[in-house]
């Protein structure tokens, strides 16, 4: 099966999809389908679309933590909560990845990790171990 990491980020992520950026980089050598989308929208639509070719353990969102579209400030908890109550995608890492993680410390748990390194991003979305995600 595939692994895709969906970059969820409403300031756009084209400069992280690039061929030459370390994050696509990365993610190419590690065999990750890196996807960037600006909505949470887009993320149940394309999991919609892909659960056939992806599962929970498949998948990994990166999500910042303020869309105005997506209820400002609550943005990466509503994507969190949408996930945690979709059978498919409960058990589905994410990374809340902002500048002040503390605004969103509450969100930790097995498969959520919150923080603001961008080295730690990059792992993620690799899909290597993060310390407290399973």
């Amino acid at each position: 099966m595939q692994r895709a990491v969906l970059w969820v980020d409403d300031k756009g992520a084209a400069d992280l999809l690039l061929p030459s950026s370390p994050l696509q980089q990365t993610c190419t050598k590690a065999g990750v389908k890196l996807v960037g989308l600006n909505s949470a929208k887009l993320v149940r639509e394309w999991l919609a679309a892909q659960a056939s070719q992806y599962s929970a353990e498949t998948v990994r969102v990166v999500t910042n933590r303020y869309r105005a579209e997506d209820g400002g400030d609550a943005a990466a908890e509503r994507l969190i909560a949408w996930l945690r109550g979709e059978p498919a995608w409960r058990d589905c890492n994410v990374l809340v990845f902002c500048t002040d993680p503390n605004k969103v410390a509450h969100l930790r748990d097995a498969s959520t990790a919150v923080s603001k390194d961008p080295v730690a991003a990059v792992k993620f979305a690799a899909f290597e171990k993060m310390d407290g995600i399973r």
